[in-house]
């Protein structure tokens, strides 16, 4: 039985219109296809969570949202992708309007080799945004936000790479969401995290949820069942990763429609 890319398990209404539309996404490496044919919705403010083996696609669908995807050798993408209504691959559409607006979280921290402040003041000062005053406002508002300001407050301008490792992520999400973006990308997040930092990611991710909407690749499905709103499952199939089943992830987890979504949520398959 093969995968069926078209299935989900909720109605999308005129009130409930996707943040997110992705049609006939396919993507190849040079002459290898390693996503085929994904059709997907993402709706607003809720958190859609991509679960599947790795090598399934799983972070190239997260790159193609905000066309990061142009920045890799030899990848082409074909299909259609809207972003709150806009196609995005159209001839002359602005970039770096979009990637303003989608904030990007990678597998490992990535702060700049920089200062704490200046990790954060850059992207400010890049997109034209605000006198020092405001930027300084900002700055703190974002640490609250994450939980970092009574932690670092004392040493602002010493180097982000000496905070731990879960200090260094709310960094880069507190970087992500300085720019207030509607839509929040996260390639597992917590992956490289001890525990309680991962807990605090998890938190932070529920909360941030109520501004933005989500997009969270995990290859924990404990995790997915603590996150996710709606879930999208992948798998391989001839070498490349196709979509087999999307929708409310408390009926993904309780009621499956596919073989395979049933046996990789069940624990069997992996």
């Amino acid at each position: 039985m093969s995968p069926n890319p078209n299935h989900q398990k909720f109605t999308i209404t005129g009130d409930d219109a996707p943040v997110i539309d992705i049609r006939d996404l396919t993507a190849r490496y040079g002459g290898r296809t390693v996503l085929r044919q994904v059709s997907l919705q993402v709706r607003p403010l809720r958190i859609l969570t991509i679960v599947g083996p790795s090598g399934c696609g799983k972070s190239t669908l997260l790159a193609s949202i905000n066309r990061l995807t142009d920045l890799i050798p030899d990848c082409h993408i074909t299909g259609e992708i809207r972003v709150e209504g806009q196609p995005i691959f159209q001839r002359g559409y602005d970039v770096r309007s979009l990637r303003r607006r989608i904030g990007w979280i990678a597998q490992r921290p990535t702060p700049f080799p920089l200062s704490i402040w200046e990790n954060l003041e850059l992207p400010m000062r890049d997109h034209g945004l605000g006198d020092r005053r405001q930027r300084q406002q900002r700055i703190e508002q974002v640490l609250h936000r994450v939980g970092l300001w009574e932690e670092i407050r004392h040493r602002l301008h010493a180097a982000a790479t000496e905070l731990s490792g879960g200090q260094q992520q709310r960094l880069c999400i507190a970087r992500a969401i300085l720019l207030q973006p509607t839509i929040l990308l996260l390639d597992e997040p917590c992956s490289h995290l001890d525990p309680l930092s991962a807990q605090r990611i998890e938190l932070l991710i529920k909360e941030l949820r109520q501004s933005m909407t989500i997009v969270l690749v995990t290859h924990h499905l404990a995790q997915a069942r603590r996150l996710a709103d709606d879930l999208a499952f992948f798998w391989w199939r001839d070498g490349a990763g196709e979509l087999v089943e999307w929708g409310a992830a408390k009926e993904l987890f309780t009621q499956p429609q596919h073989r395979l979504t049933d046996a990789y949520l069940s624990g069997d398959l992996g």
